[in-house]
């Protein structure tokens, strides 16, 4: 068994004996999500990121004040094992910054939900014509074997909005990153979906 999956999260054999030399007996935080959730999920990816683009000319403009969207960011590698998190981002389309976080980041291996990984990641970035860019960092805590350990993880996003049902209600995008710690990993290939959903201010 891989604690941390190929493509989606590279794990040495060092990690795993790093794991294997912390105190204490933790018990893995159960998956927020089923593998029919997963498996829909990763088709979702695809659909989404099929949308029109958004014309730049036709982005909200400062009026439209700070939107939030919510979606997916996954990776996985052909075996389906990988990694899935809630993603919310909130555009401030006066300024054109973004932030958000990436949280309940579900282990999922050979397609089944394993854990989820304790921890979020922050995200920052900017919106430039209708094309998003940002990065994002944190800790995320795994158990294996009844040890913790822990990953200090940098992220790179790079995003497209894009027309659904109305005018850049849609962003999807692609990941790509590293963790380094107890364990460490690569993030190569990811995807992600965000859906408008409320104005906040």
């Amino acid at each position: 068994m891989h604690f941390f999956p190929t493509k989606a999260l590279l794990q040495s054999a060092a990690a795993l004996a790093a794991l294997g030399t912390l105190a204490g007996c933790a018990t893995p935080l159960p998956p927020t999500i089923t593998s029919t959730e997963f498996a829909a999920e990763k088709i979702d990816m695809v659909t989404q990121s099929a949308k029109p683009a958004t014309l730049s000319i036709n982005m909200p403009g400062p009026t439209a004040g700070t939107v939030n969207y919510q979606g997916r960011i996954a990776a996985a590698d052909g075996a389906n094992t990988g990694v899935s998190g809630a993603l919310s981002m909130d555009i401030d389309f006066a300024t054109s910054g973004m932030t958000g976080t990436i949280s309940e980041v579900n282990y999922v291996e050979n397609g089944l939900p394993d854990q989820t990984l304790g921890g979020t990641v922050s995200l920052k970035g900017s919106v430039s014509g209708s094309a998003l860019s940002g990065s994002g960092s944190g800790t995320l805590t795994g158990v294996k074997s009844g040890f913790k350990g822990r990953s200090e993880v940098n992220l790179s996003l790079s995003g497209q909005f894009r027309d659904d049902r109305s005018v850049a209600d849609l962003i999807t995008g692609t990941a790509n990153g590293s963790g380094r710690g107890d364990f460490d990993f690569d993030i190569d290939g990811g995807s992600f979906y965000a859906n408008r959903l409320v104005v906040v201010r």
